[in-house]
């Protein structure tokens, strides 16, 4: 009788103990399956969430602006003095146009994530050397025969279509365009006067403009990325029957600058 007694308290014993360290042993497996998904989940949600903000997708735009060196290569009085002075053409002496600074303004709009269109403004000038020779004498300066005086200045109103191509934060582009430019010389704060025609040496010519660049997004604030770009204007300013006597030929520049951009989607509410 006491045999089957301690048989059965044995047999109660064991089956409480499996009772009691089944559940504990199957809630530890399920918590420990869990943690490593989560974790998973969490490390794989973060690269996605900032990838999507850093980089330029259909439907975002951005606004920038920049500031840099210009620097005027070509053509006749616009960067070089004249040997023997006169009207002609065939002879040119050295280089006198110095760099100056330029500016743009740019508003770009992503159509997919391989173009762009971009709208920019901008300003740029140049001057030239004191002992550099000018093309003619003007009303205002009667004795002055030097450029030391002139400044040309180029402001630019063009349009381009752009080509992206995105790596690990960075953003590239080569874009090709063109637009209007209004083109002038100043002497001293004076416009320039054809001494012929007596026509201000100012107007609106038609050009093309390329451009490559590259932006870098900002880690801690991903709307905003750093800017540098590398830019070419050719300007169609030539008018023989208003400048007979100089200044009249096509311009071509270059300019490099450095900027910043602030990326946004149009229409998007507003987060309270």
């Amino acid at each position: 009788m006491m045999k089957r007694v301690r048989g059965v308290s044995i047999a109660l014993v064991a089956l409480l103990t499996v009772v009691l360290v089944c559940p504990a042993a199957a809630a530890k497996r399920v918590k420990t399956a869990k943690m490593p998904k989560a974790r998973h989940e969490k490390v794989k949600a973060v690269p996605d969430s900032a990838h999507s903000r850093a980089f330029a997708l259909p439907g975002r735009a951005s606004l920038g602006g920049s500031a840099g060196l210009s620097r005027f290569l070509a053509d006749g009085d616009y960067v070089k003095s004249r040997d023997g002075g006169g009207t002609g053409r065939d002879v040119w002496g050295t280089r006198d146009a110095a760099m100056r600074f330029a500016f743009a303004l740019n508003l770009r709009y992503a159509l997919s994530n391989h173009f762009r269109w971009q709208v920019s403004p901008g300003f740029l000038w140049t001057g030239y050397k004191d002992h550099a020779k000018a093309p003619f004498e003007t009303d205002y300066f009667p004795g002055d025969s030097l450029k030391g005086r002139y400044l040309t200045l180029v402001m630019p109103a063009q349009a381009q279509i752009q080509l992206l191509q995105r790596t690990k934060g960075w953003l590239f582009h080569e874009g090709v365009g063109g637009g209007v430019y209004r083109v002038w010389i100043e002497q001293d704060r004076h416009v320039l006067k054809d001494p012929i025609t007596k026509r201000l040496h100012t107007g609106f010519y038609p050009g093309l403009t390329a451009e490559i660049g590259g932006e870098r997004f900002l880690k801690s604030l991903t709307t905003v990325s750093l800017e540098w770009a590398v830019a070419s204007h050719l300007v169609f300013a030539e008018r023989d029957e208003q400048f007979p006597s100089g200044f009249n030929s096509n311009v071509w520049t270059a300019e490099a600058r450095i900027g910043a951009n602030y990326w946004f989607t149009p229409g998007a509410p507003k987060k309270k």
